[in-house]
């Protein structure tokens, strides 16, 4: 499969993590785990925070730590964030059962 451009793809991920995924509200859990997603060809960072009461994502300023992070193109980011790959292009710094959390839990379908 051929990949996307970086800027697009950076744009399927902001829509899936924030858009598709999202939500606000909940007060944040300090506590609850969390994934960063980090492209390597966008400056662009996303934040998924697996709190007890769901997911809660947005974009990522911060800088700060994650209990996993996703490093790859954001092509291959996308995609697998679509679950439409496995995530062996990525490299996993962390704890990877977030990743198989992400993948249990996310159903994304057009209705």
């Amino acid at each position: 499969m051929a990949g996307f451009p970086a800027t697009f793809a950076a744009d399927g991920i902001d829509e899936i993590v924030v858009a598709f995924v999202g939500r606000s509200g909940a007060p944040l859990d300090d506590e609850a785990p969390s994934m960063l997603v980090a492209p390597s060809d966008d400056a662009a960072r996303w934040r998924v925070t697996f709190e007890r009461s769901g997911l809660r994502t947005g974009v990522d300023t911060s800088n700060g730590r994650a209990d996993l992070v996703l490093h790859g193109s954001a092509s291959d980011l996308y995609v697998t964030l679509w679950n439409r790959r496995t995530p062996d292009r990525l490299e996993l710094e962390g704890d990877p059962a977030l990743l198989d959390r992400w993948r249990g839990s996310v159903d994304l379908r057009w209705s």
